[in-house]
């Protein structure tokens, strides 16, 4: 094309509607493109934003073990000879045992608890007294306003022998929810049941919403307390006295087992209601990858249980760096960290996850 030709071809444009436009505005273009040209630039720089997910629970097992195991029994009627034999083997390996009273309401219970507890005494043994019930009319057959006059009744008789007692376990562990309305409704702190399919001790729903602060203690076989948990188990007495060769072997071992946490269920149930009373708020800033948790009536020696999905890179307590060793559970991360009343404010800082997210 010749250059004369080219010229009058601008010329036709530069007359044309969208010449005079772009003639006018040609320096607001300008800035427009320039403008959008910094976006993209920005957006390309932008700092990414990660998938974070945290989760915090406050350990049901204390610092410095990984099980915790209860023996408990139910006991009726006297037998010194029975009672002496087993409170002493009990008493040599430091094993406690908490005991519940099944009354007939015509034996001598307040004589009984008496005596129990001086041959406990005699023998060096840790033995705690609960409500066990009324023989011959398992709680879980009768209605509510049945449950809790029963249970009110054997609770009043022990304290009137000079027991507090703080839980119960029912005769032949028959139980329905209205059980444990009539132990919560009589203030006592926990219940053992029966082999219940759940792992840990729980606290059932209430009916006003939320959960009750009734702790449930399910039993569990000698076969499952090798993994970390909290275990009770049950001991039959007539057993023990009878086999009384394995019994001993089997209370040494408990107490040679290391990691495990030997209280009695009161000592047990203080430290898990103190450890209830702790909270955390968690805010997670998933730019700048870390985690901020603020704790509430945090204890000392506190354990608690994290887990994510990213992998941690540091933790801190104000100016302390907090030991940590993380382990992969399936695609989670989990840690722990046992902290003092003091380390109220904790920061995590995330390592960024390899590969595209």
């Amino acid at each position: 094309m010749s250059r004369n030709k080219r010229q009058r071809i601008g010329k036709r444009i530069a007359k044309s509607a969208f010449g005079r436009i772009v003639g006018r505005y040609r320096t607001h273009l300008f800035m427009l493109a320039i403008t959008l040209v910094i976006l993209v630039f920005i957006i390309g720089l932008r700092e990414k934003t990660y998938d974070v997910e945290v989760d915090l629970a406050f350990s049901q097992v204390p610092p410095g073990y990984d099980r915790v195991l209860f023996l408990v029994t139910q006991l009726s009627g006297l037998d010194e000879g029975l009672y002496r034999t087993v409170f002493s083997v009990l008493a040599e390996h430091g094993q406690p045992l908490t005991a519940f009273y099944v009354t007939n309401y015509t034996d001598d219970l307040e004589g009984n608890v008496a005596r129990i507890l001086d041959i406990a005494q005699e023998e060096g043994a840790t033995i705690g007294i609960g409500v066990g019930g009324l023989s011959g009319k398992p709680l879980g057959t009768l209605e509510y306003g049945a449950q809790e006059a029963q249970v009110r009744s054997v609770r009043k008789a022990l304290q009137e022998a000079g027991v507090r007692p703080k839980g119960l376990m029912p005769v032949s562990f028959s139980y329905s929810y209205d059980t444990f309305l009539a132990a919560e409704n009589n203030n006592l702190d926990y219940i053992v049941v029966g082999q219940s399919g759940e792992p840990a001790p729980y606290h059932p729903p209430s009916l006003l919403g939320g959960l009750m602060g009734l702790v449930v203690l399910p039993l569990h076989t000698r076969t499952e307390i090798g993994a970390p948990g909290v275990y009770t188990l049950y001991l039959n007495l007539d057993s023990a006295y009878g086999n009384l060769q394995d019994f001993d072997d089997f209370a040494a071992g408990l107490e040679a087992s290391a990691g495990l946490w030997r209280p009695t269920i009161d000592e047990y149930i203080a430290y898990l209601q103190e450890t209830e009373r702790q909270s955390a708020f968690l805010t997670t800033d998933e730019k700048a990858l870390y985690t901020m948790i603020e704790f509430r009536e945090l204890m000392n020696n506190s354990r608690i249980i994290m887990r994510s999905n990213l992998v941690p890179g540091n933790i801190t307590a104000g100016n302390e760096t907090l030991a940590f060793s993380p382990a992969a559970d399936g695609d989670d991360i989990v840690f722990e960290l046992v902290l003092d009343e003091r380390q109220d404010y904790v920061r995590i800082d995330w390592r960024k996850p390899e590969g595209p997210r």
